[in-house]
């Protein structure tokens, strides 16, 4: 089971859909690689102050690849192999084939359940509902058809939070 966690940087927030980064370079060089990564004008540690020492990774800033506009707001997102798993607000549950970055595409959904927020292990997206509060598990062996094989009641929990398995 082969993760893209490393190549490419998700962000679902606020905002809508889905936003594909990559990072500019290597990570660890940021701020000891005699490069302005960031374009600021200034370079690495201790002249940078994006620096606090030569260690610091944080002084690229990521370089967008793609997009994927959708009405609504993205509650969750995980990532497995080439596909990322939105819980989305509006309808429920997101797949988007983000093995092209530049140009990322919804592959399949799962409709009529308020996503909150999601975590993928192996064949299965474990999805939180905060409207009803329920969990709800999907096979996603198929990514363009993911199926509800089951849920588990949570209404005693007064606003469900984040899933991890």
């Amino acid at each position: 089971m082969k993760s893209n966690r490393g190549i490419y940087r998700i962000l679902a927030a606020v905002l809508f859909g889905i936003l594909v980064l990559v990072p500019g370079m290597a990570w660890s060089q940021a701020c000891d690689d005699g490069v302005d990564n960031d374009r600021d004008g200034l370079i690495d540690y201790p002249d940078d102050p994006d620096c606090t020492d030569a260690l610091d990774t944080t002084e690229i800033d990521p370089i967008r690849a793609g997009a994927y506009e959708l009405p609504g707001n993205a509650e969750g997102i995980d990532i497995e192999g080439n596909f990322a798993y939105m819980a989305y607000s509006d309808f429920g549950l997101a797949v988007f084939d983000i093995s092209n970055p530049a140009d990322p595409s919804m592959v399949g959904s799962y409709t009529g359940i308020i996503g909150h927020d999601i975590h993928v292990s192996g064949n299965y997206a474990y999805m939180v509902s905060n409207n009803p509060s329920k969990l709800c598990v999907f096979k996603i062996n198929s990514p363009t058809a993911p199926t509800l094989v089951g849920t588990y009641d949570i209404t005693n929990v007064q606003e469900p939070g984040s899933v991890f398995v």
